[in-house]
C-alpha cells in the first residue's frame, strides 16, 4: 500500500528521521507535505498489457483508460497495483 499523504519534513530539516517507512504517511514533521495526485497502473504481463491511471481533480478521483474516463472512489485508488505514483506539494 501507499499513503495518500507524505510528510517529508524529517528528511528536509534537522528534525529526527522517521523510525520506519510507514511513518512517512503519518502527520507531523512539518514543512514538506505532499498529497497523492496520480497513480499509474499496469494490467497484464511483462510481455504485454495495458496502462490505466487514477487522477485527482480537486477532491474527486477519476479512472482513465484510453478513451474512457469514469469517477473512482479513494478505495479503488488505494487498491491499485501502482507502477508509478505522483505527489504534489501542498
Amino acid at each position: 500500500p501507499f499513503p495518500l499523504e507524505l510528510q517529508l519534513g524529517p528528511y528536509c530539516s534537522a528534525q529526527a528521521p522517521p523510525e520506519s517507512l510507514s511513518d512517512l504517511g503519518s502527520p507531523g514533521g512539518g514543512g514538506a507535505r505532499y498529497e497523492l495526485s496520480g497513480v499509474v497502473e499496469h494490467q497484464g504481463s511483462l510481455s504485454g498489457g495495458h496502462y490505466t491511471a487514477f487522477v485527482r481533480a480537486g477532491s474527486s478521483w477519476y479512472h482513465m483508460s484510453d478513451s474512457h474516463v469514469s469517477e473512482a472512489d479513494e478505495e479503488a485508488v488505494l487498491g491499485a497495483q501502482a507502477s508509478l505514483l505522483f505527489y504534489v506539494q501542498v
